[in-house]
C-alpha cells in the first residue's frame, strides 16, 4: 500500500503542474489566399512559398478570391492534420484583406 500512495501523490503533483510554454503566435504576415483543384481547400501562401491551411478561415470576413492578398495573424497547429500535402495547420487569430 505504500507504493500505491507514493504513485498516487506523484500522479497529483504530475497532474497540477503546468506548463510554462505556449503557442507562438505569428503577427501581421502577408500572403496571399489560393484554392488548388487537387486539395479542394483555401490555402494562404506566404510570399516565400510557405503554404498554410487555415483550420478556422470560415470565422472571418475576408474575400475569398484566388489571388486575393491578405495579412493574418495565427499560431500553428503542432498536432493537425492538413487535408493537403505539403502545408502546415494553423488556427487563424485575424485575417484582413490587404
Amino acid at each position: 500500500m505504500p507504493g500505491f500512495r507514493l504513485l498516487c501523490i506523484i500522479l497529483i503533483v504530475l497532474a497540477s503542474c503546468k506548463k510554462n510554454g505556449s503557442a507562438p503566435v505569428f503577427q501581421n504576415v502577408k500572403g496571399i489566399l489560393v484554392t488548388t483543384d487537387d486539395c479542394q481547400r483555401w490555402l494562404i501562401h506566404k510570399y516565400d512559398s510557405t503554404a498554410f491551411q487555415p483550420l478556422n478561415l470560415d470565422s472571418f470576413k475576408v474575400t475569398l478570391k484566388s489571388g486575393q492578398p491578405v495579412i493574418f495573424s495565427y499560431t500553428p497547429m503542432g498536432t493537425g492534420v492538413a487535408i493537403c500535402v505539403n502545408v502546415t495547420t494553423i488556427q487563424l487569430r485575424s485575417i484582413q484583406d490587404q
